[in-house]
């Protein structure tokens, strides 16, 4: 199981859980390979800040700082994420 499978059964997992998040059905793998190519982008940018926590090798939580723009640039949006059994 490579990286690409960690975050998609992260994700996946807080579908399952019913977990107070956006999506309600699980994504694909092309759907996650599309969601990390833009987080990669937006790295590559300065636009965010990406942590992954690792247990054992296997990614167990994310999480992000977005900036803002505009009058907003000052302010940056928390988002995180933790597989429940952790």
């Amino acid at each position: 199981m490579g990286r690409l499978d960690d975050f998609l059964g992260l994700f996946n997992s807080l579908v399952e859980e019913k977990a107070d998040i956006l999506k309600t059905e699980k994504v694909s793998r092309e759907e996650e390979i599309e969601f990390l190519s833009k987080v990669l982008t937006r790295l590559e940018k300065d636009e965010m800040f990406y942590l992954v926590a690792e247990v054992d090798g296997k990614v167990v939580a994310v999480s992000e700082i977005t900036k803002r723009t505009g009058y907003e640039k000052n302010l940056g949006v928390i988002g995180i994420v933790i597989r429940h059994s952790y």
